[in-house]
């Protein structure tokens, strides 16, 4: 069991804003998406023999902060919440809204930025190489999503959410002494 929960009040706004923009089965599916994410990082570190110390919620999600794993282990552990999230699928006849989610939430997770898994990924195998690795991939979805707004017609959705990935991945990594799962 962690030592700490830490629900930070914008976590409680996001879910206020999401009442007034999305019907309630969604935000329920997303919610269960989320929480079956994290759960499997959280049973992963678990596994590996790792120590969690707090999980935090909040507008950007929640993050799983743990004591010092190996490489392997750690791979193992960022990996496992994307890879998880896959295993509603299995139930999609029965459970689509929660399913897609789940799936949405997995492929999101699998891009090579910084605050994702698939950064940490990148950076747990490749060390410092990883940081040009994830400049040229943010670089690479900003020219998609130029793309998609303009030429495509989509408006300023997918520029907004690139503005905020951009935002979002400005922050450092993770110190290599404890580590961070979303």
């Amino acid at each position: 069991m962690p030592s700490k929960i830490d629900v930070r009040p914008s976590a409680y706004i996001y879910i206020v804003i999401l009442l007034f923009l999305m019907p309630i089965k969604w935000i329920l599916a997303w919610m269960f998406a989320a929480g079956f994410h994290e759960t499997c990082h959280f049973i992963a570190v678990k596994l590996s023999g790792g120590e969690i110390h707090r999980v935090i919620i909040g507008l950007s999600g929640a993050k799983i902060e743990c004591g010092p794993l190996s490489r392997t282990k750690s791979l193992f552990a960022v990996l496992s919440g994307p890879v998880g999230g896959l295993l509603p699928l299995l139930f999609a006849r029965w459970i689509p809204r929660t399913a897609l989610c789940c799936w949405l939430l997995s492929v999101y997770n699998l891009l090579p930025l910084l605050h994702l898994d698939g950064g940490r990924a990148i950076e747990i195998l490749l060390g410092p190489k990883a940081r040009a690795i994830q400049r040229i991939s943010l670089i690479l979805l900003s020219v998609g999503a130029l793309y998609i707004s303009f030429v495509l017609h989509f408006g300023l959705l997918p520029l907004s959410l690139i503005a905020i990935l951009w935002l979002k991945n400005r922050n450092t990594p993770c110190k290599r002494s404890a580590c961070k799962l979303q």
